[in-house]
C-alpha cells in the first residue's frame, strides 16, 4: 500500500512540476529579407517555443547550432513551431534557408543566451 501512494505521490509532482515549466512562447515573423524580431533575448537552460510565420513568401529557419532547419509556409493557417532548451551562454546565427530574393542572403538574426 506504501509502494502505491508513493508512486502516485510521485506520478502527481511530476505531472505539477511538468505543468509549471511552461516555455516561453516567441513570435517570429518572416518577410523579404529579414526577421521580426531579429534578435531575440533568452535566459541559459529556459525551454523556448519559437512561432514561425511567413507574411509574402515561402521562408526557411535554420540554426545550425541547434541543429534545426525547418520551411515556414506562406499563408498558412498555423504558425511553424520550432522548440529548444539552449543550455550554454553565447550567441547563436538564426537564417533563412529557402531562397526568397536577392536579399536572401542579408535575412539572419541572433538568439542571445544569458
Amino acid at each position: 500500500m506504501r509502494v502505491a501512494l508513493a508512486g502516485l505521490l510521485a506520478f502527481a509532482l511530476a505531472a505539477h512540476s511538468a505543468d509549471a515549466v511552461k516555455p516561453l512562447e516567441i513570435k517570429i515573423t518572416a518577410r523579404r529579407f529579414t526577421f521580426t524580431p531579429n534578435e531575440i533575448t533568452v535566459p541559459k537552460g529556459q525551454k523556448v517555443r519559437l512561432l514561425l510565420t511567413a507574411l509574402d513568401v515561402n521562408h526557411g529557419f535554420a540554426m545550425d547550432a541547434f541543429k534545426i532547419r525547418t520551411k515556414i509556409e506562406a499563408g498558412a493557417e498555423d504558425p511553424t513551431v520550432v522548440e529548444i532548451t539552449p543550455d550554454k551562454e553565447g550567441e547563436y546565427e538564426f537564417y533563412c534557408a529557402v531562397f526568397c530574393g536577392g536579399g536572401h542572403g542579408g535575412m539572419k538574426g541572433k538568439l542571445i543566451v544569458k
